[in-house]
C-alpha cells in the first residue's frame, strides 16, 4: 500500500495553539512514495486525516531538531516542507516494524500551566531528548469524543501513533498536551515499563494562570491579526468554543448539559481541573506507578524535587548537567511561543475571595474525589 507525497501550497493554521488537523495545509498531490519514507530522519507524525483514514507526516528536513522545540506541533508546522499521507493500514504495518524500549521511555502528563514545560526543559538539560506535545494524541481524544473512533480503532491508532512517535534509542521523554491525559491509561498499558509522570497544581493558582494564558477560557481561539493569539469569544462564539472544548474535556460537556446553559470561565476551568485530576487518580486505580509532581513543590524546592524525579527515571545528572538544569529555571521555558512571558504580558490579578469560593463550590459540585487542595499520593514503584 503506497503513501502519497503532498506538496504544500499554503499554510493556513487558524491560530498558534490550534489542535493539529489536515486543514492546516493546502496541498496538491506530489505522487506516490513508499510508506517507509516517513521512518527516515526529518519526518514526524503531525496529525490524522480521519476522513481519508490516513496519517499525515511532515517533512521538516534532517536539520530541524524537534527535541529542542518548546512545542513540537508548532515547530513541525513552521518547518514543514512537505507532507506524506500514509493510509492507516500502512501506518499499522510501519508501527509493527518499530521497536520502542519502554524501559527508556518517560511519559509526562499534566493539567497544563503547572511547570510541565519547565520540567521537560530540565530533562532536556540532562541530555534526554524531549518531544514536547506531539499533537496527534490530542486529536485522538477529540475523534473519540466526536464518535469518529470506536474503542478498538482508538486502541490501535494510539499504539501505532505512539510507536512511530516514540521511536529512538536511549532515554527519551514525551510531554503531552493536558487533554491527552484521557489516553494515559492506554499509553501506560502499551508501555508498562515506562515512567509515568503527572504534573499538577492547586486549583486556585492554576485557574488564575490559565485565565491569563488562555483568555477567559471561553477562548474562541480565533486569531488576532496583530498578536496572533487567542481572543475571548463573544455571543454565539462561546457556544461553539464550549462545543469544541467538550470534545477534549468530557466533564465540561456533561456539566453544561446538566446546567442547561453556557458555562462561566470559572466553571469551564473547574471542569478541566477536576477531570484531569480524576484521570490521573484513575491511573493509580489501574495499577500504574505514577510519579506525581506538584507545582508548588517544584517551585519551592526545585533541586530536591528534580533530583527525586530524575532518580525515579533512572537518571544521574553530573555537575555540568545540573548547571544546565539550574539555568533552565532562570529562563522562560516557553520563550518564542504565544505563551511566553513577553507575549502574555504582566501577571494578572489574583482570584478574589468570591471567585475562590465560587471555584471551590463548582469543584465540590463536580467531584466527591478531589478538592482544590488535593495532594496526590506518591506511588511506590512495583
Amino acid at each position: 500500500m503506497m503513501a502519497r507525497r503532498l506538496v504544500i501550497e499554503a499554510k493556513q493554521r487558524p491560530y498558534p495553539l490550534a489542535i493539529v488537523g489536515p486543514h492546516h495545509f493546502r496541498v496538491r498531490d506530489g505522487g506516490p512514495v513508499g510508506p517507509e519514507t516517513v521512518l527516515s530522519p526529518g519526518y514526524s507524525l503531525y496529525c490524522l486525516g480521519d476522513e481519508k483514514r490516513e496519517a499525515l507526516f511532515v517533512d521538516t528536513g534532517p536539520d530541524v531538531d524537534l527535541s529542542s522545540a518548546a512545542f513540537f506541533y508548532q515547530t513541525q508546522y513552521d518547518a514543514a516542507r512537505a507532507l506524506v499521507a500514509v493510509p492507516y493500514e500502512a501506518l499499522h504495518t510501519l508501527a509493527g516494524q518499530v521497536n520502542v524500549d519502554d524501559r527508556q521511555l518517560i511519559l509526562l502528563f499534566s493539567i497544563g500551566r503547572c511547570g510541565s514545560t519547565l520540567a521537560s526543559r530540565a530533562f532536556a538539560a540532562t541530555g534526554v531528548p524531549v518531544w514536547s506535545e506531539p499533537d496527534a494524541f490530542t486529536q485522538l481524544v477529540m475523534l473519540r469524543a466526536d464518535g469518529r473512533c470506536d474503542p478498538a480503532t482508538l486502541r490501535r491508532l494510539v499504539r501505532s501513533c505512539a510507536q512511530v512517535t516514540f521511536r529512538g534509542s536511549g532515554p527519551h521523554a514525551v510531554k503531552f498536551r493536558s487533554c491527552a491525559i484521557e489516553l494515559a491509561e492506554l499509553l501506560a498499558g502499551n508501555y508498562p515499563a515506562a515512567r509515568v509522570i503527572f504534573l499538577y497544581r492547586q486549583a486556585d493558582t492554576w485557574t488564575q494562570s490559565s485565565l491569563r494564558a488562555f483568555g477567559a477560557y471561553d477562548p474562541v481561539m480565533v486569531s488576532s491579526p496583530s498578536l496572533g493569539q487567542a481572543q475571548p469569544a463573544q455571543g454565539a462564539g462561546q457556544s461553539a468554543v464550549q462545543d469544541r472544548l467538550g470534545l477534549l474535556i468530557p466533564l465540561l460537556a456533561t456539566y453544561r448539559r446538566r446546567l442547561g446553559r453556557l458555562l462561566s470561565p470559572l466553571e469551564s476551568l473547574a471542569c478541566q481541573w477536576v477531570r484531569q485530576m480524576e484521570c490521573a487518580m484513575s491511573l493509580y486505580q489501574a495499577g500504574v506507578t505514577v510519579i506525581p509532581v506538584r507545582y508548588e513543590d517544584l517551585v519551592a524546592q526545585p533541586r530536591q524535587v528534580l533530583a527525586d524525579l530524575f532518580a525515579r527515571c533512572g537518571l544521574d545528572p553530573d555537575a555540568a548537567a545540573w548547571r544546565a538544569v539550574d539555568s533552565v529555571f532562570q529562563a522562560d521555558s516557553q520563550a518564542g511561543t504565544s505563551l511566553s512571558r513577553s507575549a502574555l504580558g504582566p501577571p494578572g490579578a489574583t482570584l478574589d475571595d468570591a471567585q475562590r469560593v465560587e471555584l471551590a463550590r463548582v469543584i465540590a459540585d463536580l467531584s466527591t474525589v478531589v478538592t482544590p487542595d488535593t495532594v496526590l499520593p506518591v506511588s511506590v514503584p512495583r
